[in-house]
């Protein structure tokens, strides 16, 4: 009996170091488990990090590109209409990017309205970490807005972006395209014929007919007038954005040098034929289209 007793103790003994060796164990294993996990994650957060980091680092190579270089003549010129501003003041002010200053996303990011402390205002595009668009997107320019220097050379200046700005500015004006517009019988672009009907002195007919209502005639022809400036096709020609906004918050008291006539005013050679037409009816042709350059 006393041998059976002793039988029964161990086995029951053995049981219990059993079941905690079974519990150690699966401590462990579970315990490891959370670590690798937890490592797993914090990995995978840092890796993130580091690529936003090397992205954010070559978007604002961008922007610095020119920064080691000294100013002088055109990089000059640059430094003066596009000044880099330091985080800390756009942070203050755009009250940290608060949502009580925002004007609004587009696919890079919020933009916030902003003012300096001299009381100058500012909008401030904060790149967002979310963005599905990357540096491809950030360097590509859009057909019709390119200035023919960089278009044809790759040559490129803040008058690139004058010349974009003239290209809108008659767009919105005409409510037109530039890209995809010509006219029938001569193969006119917007600004070729924007050009002609301003120096013929019928620079009304170019306004949107929705806007006529609304619009006040020596206004609308002034915008044309400063649109035209703007695509002249010497960069040197061209006004700084400065001098643009100082000509459209003018009153009229100042007068406005005469445009030369725009970038590939020569026109364009349709490849399809067109039926002639008794009308200038403006409209787009989807065919393949080249431009002819004669020197001035």
């Amino acid at each position: 009996i006393e041998n059976f007793c002793s039988y029964l103790g161990g086995e029951k003994h053995i049981k219990l170091n059993r079941i905690r060796i079974l519990i150690t164990s699966l401590s462990v294993i579970f315990g490891v488990a959370v670590v690798f996990i937890s490592g797993f994650f914090i990995w995978r957060r840092r890796n993130s990090q580091d690529k936003e980091n090397i992205h954010e680092v070559q978007l604002l190579d961008l922007e610095n590109e020119h920064s080691k270089e000294t100013f002088s003549g055109e990089n000059w010129e640059r430094s003066q209409e596009f000044p880099s501003i330091q985080l800390d003041i756009l942070h203050a002010a755009t009250n940290h990017f608060s949502d009580e200053n925002k004007l609004g996303e587009g696919g890079f990011g919020p933009v916030y309205k902003g003012t300096l402390a001299n009381g100058k205002e500012i909008a401030v595009k904060r790149l967002s970490r979310t963005s599905g668009q990357g540096l491809v997107e950030f360097k590509n320019e859009v057909l019709g807005y390119m200035a023919p220097e960089y278009a044809m050379e790759g040559l490129f200046s803040i008058k690139s972006d004058v010349f974009s700005f003239g290209v809108l500015l008659l767009e919105i004006i005409s409510g037109k395209k530039n890209n995809g517009f010509h006219l029938a019988k001569r193969g006119e672009s917007l600004l070729t014929f924007a050009w002609k009907l301003w120096s013929k002195g019928e620079g009304m007919e170019l306004i949107d007919q929705l806007l006529v209502p609304s619009c006040v005639a020596f206004e609308v022809l002034k915008c044309i007038h400063i649109g035209l400036l703007c695509v002249q096709e010497d960069p040197a020609d061209r006004p700084t954005m400065s001098s643009v906004i100082f000509m459209l918050a003018s009153d009229g008291s100042i007068k406005l040098p005469r445009p030369t006539e725009p970038a590939f005013s020569v026109g364009r050679v349709v490849t399809k034929s067109i039926e002639p037409i008794s009308s200038e009816e403006v409209f787009s042709v989807n065919e393949i289209t080249v431009s002819n350059f004669l020197p001035r």
